[in-house]
């Protein structure tokens, strides 16, 4: 047996293990919420459950594990934490095979049994927020944006620093702004994301383009953009969704490729085919290493299946885009006629793109109108979507926290802010849960002049290890004099004992490397290290009182 590493993106996400059907008591419970089977003299949340190295997330048997799980003998009246933690287990699953109104049967069902755990703020800021943008989520596939916004507003308001609450309540806010938002709104969540999470800034980058007009979109994109080849993801990256660690948290990596499809359309729609062109083969070329990595997983159910999302999401989403990209070369090099058979007689959606293509085409019509027949309406504007977003309900099923009661984390906080402010935490030195709050904790100075800090800690608690680690890194921001710092990369992982066959799910750990500034400066990215401390100095640092 050994410690393993595994990567999880954005939202230190863990796969349910898709288990077959009548597979046993204890392949129930942890193929529905992860963990051990319950026991009649406990409060049945008995920790992280053994599982197959090879799991395989299958929403629809996670429903069938929980829908047995919850009618198990085992599972007692008095264990309605364990209860509710399977309802929000298959709620999510209900919200990932497009069921709202099952997903919010359910929790109903897990708030109805909760009963005093509901209110306490530690459960509150981890299973409760969990459910709250569970149910945001819910609603906004029931069509009722307004009251799912408002619940993800209030998540994000609610755990500022856990990325995968951060992210969600992202896509939600984005996908459920009010129509006629500007741009500056719509960019608003990323902006705030991309503070913890620098994968997010270029979302908000994109969100902050689509509202200038076309044309100087589609300047500006060329210009910017140079000779530069497209940074689009390899096979490398690819892997992770082949072995199931994507989730859809990672909207930056599904967007990547559509991004570099819209910048071979600014060539063509600024009168350069051959750069338009040189485009759409460096995007051809990624898609060819998925393709050929995908072989190299050698062929399973698993790998078949994922093979066949990406294909879906290329030929629904960019295939047409290539057409329209095919369409204005057509145009720029004088073959009108050439459109109409390119475009067929898809209905494509009103977006700034084929909105422009047909307006480019109206003036050759005009011109032509004998030779020149009318392309089939566009559809109507796209629904404002996140790519995955329903596949992120997995990433938000956060263990509840209740063991931290005991820090005092009201009388803690002047005393925390007070130490900073006058240079006395030069080493660092306090106490978390009765440790040595700097044990676990590494930091190095890199060649580029950033600071690596990471933490590894022996909780399953993913949002906890994120939130120390950035605790610590507002402290050595504070502790080298300065006021700001920015998070430059993150990775966030779960350690697990285990070998290649099985493996348990033991801790989690994140590594920052981080840049301090003396100053905001302007610097959309930069985290002010007092905010910092003052949001999570209150809920980490022990007092005196507290640890008598």
């Amino acid at each position: 047996m050994k410690y393993r590493f595994s990567a999880l993106g954005l939202a230190c996400a863990v796969s349910l293990s898709a288990v077959p059907a009548h597979a046993g008591v204890s392949a129930d419970f942890s193929g529905c919420d992860g963990l051990k089977k319950p026991k009649s003299k406990d409060d049945g949340m008995r920790g992280e459950a053994t599982m197959s190295s090879f799991r395989v997330e299958n929403p629809r048997a996670t429903i069938d594990s929980c829908t047995r799980a919850l009618a198990r003998k085992q599972l007692k009246e008095n264990q309605k934490l364990r209860r509710a933690h399977l309802l929000r287990a298959r709620a999510a699953a209900y919200i990932q095979v497009s069921q709202p109104a099952d997903a919010i049967a359910d929790l109903d069902a897990a708030e109805a049994v909760l009963g005093d755990y509901i209110g306490e703020y530690f459960f509150d800021r981890s299973m409760g927020v969990s459910l709250k943008l569970l149910r945001a989520m819910a609603l906004n596939d029931l069509d009722q944006p307004d009251e799912a916004r408002q619940l993800a507003i209030q998540a994000s308001e609610q755990r500022p620093y856990a990325v995968q609450i951060q992210t969600v309540s992202a896509a939600l806010r984005d996908m459920t702004a009010k129509e006629g938002a500007s741009a500056e709104d719509r960019a608003a969540p990323w902006v705030e994301l991309g503070k913890i999470s620098p994968g997010a800034r270029a979302i908000a980058e994109r969100r902050m383009q689509a509202g200038q007009p076309s044309d100087a979109l589609f300047k500006s994109q060329v210009e910017e953009a140079g000779d530069e080849p497209l940074s689009l993801s390899d096979s490398p990256q690819s892997m992770k969704l082949l072995r199931g660690d994507y989730t859809g948290a990672l909207v930056d990596w599904v967007e990547g490729y559509d991004d570099g499809l819209s910048l071979a359309y600014a060539f063509a729609a600024t009168g350069d085919a051959d750069g338009a062109r040189g485009r759409m083969d460096e995007v051809q070329a990624a898609i060819d290493a998925i393709q050929s990595a995908a072989k190299g997983e050698g062929k399973n159910a698993f790998t078949e299946n994922n093979a066949a999302i990406f294909n879906g999401y290329n030929e629904r989403a960019l295939e047409p885009k290539r057409n329209l990209i095919r369409a204005r070369i057509a145009l720029l090099e004088g073959k009108p006629e050439e459109v109409a058979p390119i475009l067929s007689d898809q209905v494509y959606p009103a977006t700034a793109i084929a909105r422009d293509l047909y307006a480019a085409y109206e003036v050759e019509q005009q011109a032509a109108p004998d030779t020149l027949g009318p392309l089939t309406p566009l559809g109507p504007e796209p629904k404002r979507q996140i790519a995955s977003v329903k596949q992120m309900a997995s990433s938000l099923l956060i263990r509840p926290e209740d063991a931290r009661k005991r820090i005092d984390y009201q009388k803690s906080r002047p005393d925390v802010l007070g130490g900073l402010l006058a240079g006395v935490f030069t080493m660092g030195i306090s106490f978390l849960g009765g440790f040595d709050r700097t044990q676990g904790f590494k930091s190095e100075a890199l060649e580029d002049g950033s600071i690596k800090v990471e933490y590894t800690g022996e909780t399953t608690l993913g949002p906890v290890v994120q939130e120390m680690t950035l605790l610590r890194a507002a402290e050595m921001a504070r502790e080298a004099g300065k006021s700001h710092f920015t998070v430059n990369d993150r990775k966030d992982y779960g350690v697990y004992w285990g070998n290649s066959f099985e493996r348990t799910l033991t801790g989690y750990k994140t590594v920052l490397e981080i840049a301090y500034l003396d100053q905001a400066e302007g610097n959309a990215s930069a985290l002010d290290a007092v905010a910092v401390i003052d949001a999570l100095g209150p809920i980490y640092y022990k007092s005196d009182e507290a640890k008598k």
